[in-house]
């Protein structure tokens, strides 16, 4: 039986260490650093995105041992996000966001 696996990974560094997995249809890319430690994996349809440019500091996105992503997540790493030994990050559809908005009171003049 023939496995067809696609996904995108282009980040500033990335490290994978023994017993990783990445699944089908993920999509990795941005300027930050990914890190998997020893048997963390990202099973599938997943977004860990980020921005093209570093402002301050260097985001991360750092999965600890055992760590795993299910399916059809998305992460906005424009700071950093870790998630530690053990972690099962299940469901579907949830979204993670790094950043923060400043809205000002808009006052319009018709």
């Amino acid at each position: 039986m023939l496995h067809w696996t696609f996904y995108l990974i282009s980040s500033r560094n990335f490290e994978m260490k023994e017993n990783n997995k990445i699944k089908h249809f993920n999509r990795i890319h941005g300027r930050f650093d990914m890190i998997m430690y020893k048997c963390a994996w990202i099973n599938s349809q997943n977004r860990i995105t980020g921005l093209h440019h570093i402002s301050y500091s260097v985001p991360q996105f750092i999965m600890e041992e055992s760590s795993v992503i299910i399916m059809n997540h998305a992460f906005d790493v424009t700071y950093r996000i870790t998630l530690k030994k053990g972690v099962l990050f299940a469901g579907s559809g949830s979204q993670v966001w790094t950043h923060a908005f400043l809205w000002e009171r808009i006052v319009m003049f018709v």
